[in-house]
């Protein structure tokens, strides 16, 4: 991995936290993979994307279920290969209201200086038991 690769998967980091989503993504590559551990289906806003503008949908989707309170890089490896990182989120549902704090990890691939391949892990039993608990409180509330 070269410099230029690993300064630019810092300055991805820095300009997802920031909010920067049209920076983030001139950072990617036009067939950009993004793959998450977990089914998209069942929830969307951590599915998988294949592309730029599908990569766009998932984020832009992503912000309008929550306000993002912060996304805080704890760690960043550098290996010959790929990079690596860690990061802790606070995402509040913005139709419930309720916390989303869990620990993120990425894996990034680059050529030509931009972002060519993403893999995203979450706590899947986490994720899959706050979307369900979402749900359950919108309806029972009935709030669409």
């Amino acid at each position: 991995m070269d410099h230029e690769d690993s300064c630019t998967f810092e300055k991805a980091h820095e300009l997802w936290r920031t909010g920067d989503l049209d920076g983030f993504l001139a950072l990617c590559h036009d067939d950009i993979t993004w793959t998450v551990n977990m089914d998209g289906i069942a929830v969307p806003y951590v599915s998988s994307a294949f592309g730029k503008e599908d990569l766009r949908w998932r984020l832009i989707h992503l912000g309008t279920v929550f306000e993002i309170r912060s996304f805080d890089v704890t760690s960043i490896v550098y290996g010959p290969e790929f990079c690596s990182s860690r990061a802790k989120i606070l995402y509040v549902h913005r139709v419930v209201g309720e916390p989303l704090q869990t620990v993120l990890l990425f894996k990034g691939w680059f050529r030509d200086g931009r972002l060519v391949r993403i893999e995203e892990s979450v706590d899947r039993n986490y994720v899959e038991a706050y979307d369900r608990l979402m749900k359950y409180l919108a309806q029972s509330k009935n709030i669409q």
